[in-house]
């Protein structure tokens, strides 16, 4: 299914925006 792979897009970015703010703070 095609809504499942944008999910799993955008759950992939949130994780790249998190791991920008983590950096960030370091």
């Amino acid at each position: 299914m095609r809504t499942i792979e944008l999910m799993g897009d955008l759950i992939a970015e949130k994780d790249n925006e998190m791991d920008d703010k983590r950096q960030a703070y370091e």
